[in-house]
């Protein structure tokens, strides 16, 4: 399994937050900037030539928009320039498993 990687802010996002407490927007990450260097195209890619398959929760992060902001539910999305917060990475956790256990065989899961 590959997990693609997550968009990728830029910039502190804790520390935008805090200059622009009124208006968040500043702060939003460019929903198709990757950060690792890889490229949904060539994350898929990697996948797919290993026998594997891709998970990307772009759309969970984002909400299909093309700019994806900062703070959701109140919780912040960002702990950094690129980092998940622990908080909102828990949030995630239930997609995770569903999309795990639709790929990986039963007999792997014991």
């Amino acid at each position: 399994v590959v997990i693609a990687d997550v968009p990728y802010p830029g910039q502190d996002v804790p520390e935008c937050l805090a200059k622009n407490p009124k208006d968040i927007r500043p702060c939003a990450a460019p929903a198709r900037n990757r950060n690792a260097g890889g490229s949904p195209s060539r994350e898929r890619q990697a996948a797919e030539s290993s026998g594997g398959v891709m998970l990307d929760f772009y759309d969970l992060i984002c909400r299909g928009h093309d700019r994806c902001l900062p703070v959701r539910d109140e919780v912040i999305i960002w702990r950094d320039h690129h980092h998940l917060t622990a908080t909102f990475a828990r949030s995630l956790a239930p997609a995770l498993d569903r999309a795990l256990q639709k790929v990986v065989p039963k007999r792997m899961r014991k």
